[in-house]
């Protein structure tokens, strides 16, 4: 199962080059789909390339100002609760509001590495359809692809010492024109035309060259990531030496029954490996 899982994430990645690259994938002619996006935390960054050669490292048609970050709200006591402070809408042209504060829980805070990245109330650990999306002591059911090197590392993006993060390095290294966009992967079965969100943190350590890190999703037409490709949307973010928030909002497409749920890595096929870490994965239906 996971030899086959990896293979085909050996495939998508292989895909995604050919994708970023502007290379045809098959001559098979497709309709294009509808996947609707919230720019990224980084102005655009990465967002919609042109068509036909997409660039990671562009600001995309969003442009606009970082969205102000709300407050943490206060731990809740026994039965008790507290209402995070809201964002500040400090957003430039185009961006975003500010995400308002965490939520303390009903009775206390939520579980160590468990955070509220939706700030709707809920731990994110108790609603995200992904498994293992804290990360807390492994990396267990997320599948690398070929070209990837996937560790767990202690920093966790929220200082948790009971919890960690999953690192990902881009190996791939080529004589190309382009960029590769690699990565880890896990399967979530999912509702056609239903309106999804994800959010994830992100890390970029500085000093690695160019580069980009963020979400990819690859919709299929069959559950359990089988079948054909139908739709693909990324979004990338590319602060460095910080824990940043990665986020979009994908309505996913007619046909779909699955999607591949890709935290990955992208740099020029020239430039020497590429590092991202990853932590507190949230993607649920709304």
């Amino acid at each position: 199962m996971d030899s086959r899982a990896a293979r085909a994430g050996g495939a998508l990645a292989v895909l995604s080059a050919l994708l970023v690259t502007g290379c045809p994938v098959d001559e098979r002619p497709l309709q294009p789909l509808p996947i609707f996006w919230l720019p990224s935390d980084d102005a655009g960054q990465g967002g919609d390339g042109e068509a036909g050669n997409p660039n990671p490292f562009e600001a995309g048609k969003h442009g606009g100002g970082k969205g102000g970050t709300g407050a943490k709200g206060g731990s809740g006591g026994t039965g008790g609760s507290a209402a995070g402070g809201a964002g500040s809408s400090n957003a430039g042209n185009g961006g975003i509001a500010g995400i308002a504060g965490n939520t303390g829980g009903m009775g206390g805070k939520p579980a160590p590495g468990c955070e509220d990245l939706d700030s709707d109330g809920v731990p994110d650990c108790q609603e995200t359809l992904v498994k293992n999306g804290s990360f807390d002591t492994n990396v267990a059911d997320w599948i690398a692809d070929e070209v990837i090197q996937q560790s767990w590392a202690q920093a966790d993006a929220n200082d948790q010492l009971e919890s960690g993060s999953i690192t990902v390095k881009n190996t791939t290294i080529e004589e190309a024109n382009g960029y590769t966009v690699s990565g880890t992967q896990q399967c979530v079965n999912i509702v056609e035309t239903g309106a999804y969100h994800f959010v994830s943190e992100l890390f970029i350590a500085e000093g690695q060259g160019e580069g980009n890190a963020g979400v990819n999703l690859w919709f299929w037409n069959l559950p359990d990531c089988q079948g054909a490709i139908i739709d693909t949307g990324s979004q990338f973010a590319g602060k460095l030496g910080v824990w940043q928030l990665v986020y979009a909002n994908p309505v996913t497409p007619m046909g779909a029954r699955s999607v591949a749920v890709r935290l990955v890595a992208a740099k020029p096929f020239r430039s020497p490996e590429f590092t991202a870490s990853f932590d507190n994965i949230l993607f649920v239906q709304d």
